[in-house]
């Protein structure tokens, strides 16, 4: 789902405690439970993992402030 509205599909990452499933994420959006996050793509969008992958994980303590 599209958070902010730029077009790109945005992520939520957290616990229950961080996260109100009913208020914080939209309607029809997807989530995984038990905090796992699954990657399947590789480098250039393939499954192919051997030179790292396209998508990075960060914390932004910001997010917070």
């Amino acid at each position: 789902f599209d958070l902010n509205g730029d077009g790109i599909d945005d992520f939520i990452i957290g616990n229950s405690q961080e996260i109100n499933m009913e208020n914080d994420v939209p309607e029809g959006a997807t989530y995984t439970h038990g905090g796992a996050v699954h990657v399947f793509y590789g480098q250039d969008g393939t499954p192919d993992f051997s030179g790292g992958s396209d998508i990075r994980l960060i914390a932004d303590t910001t997010a917070y402030a």
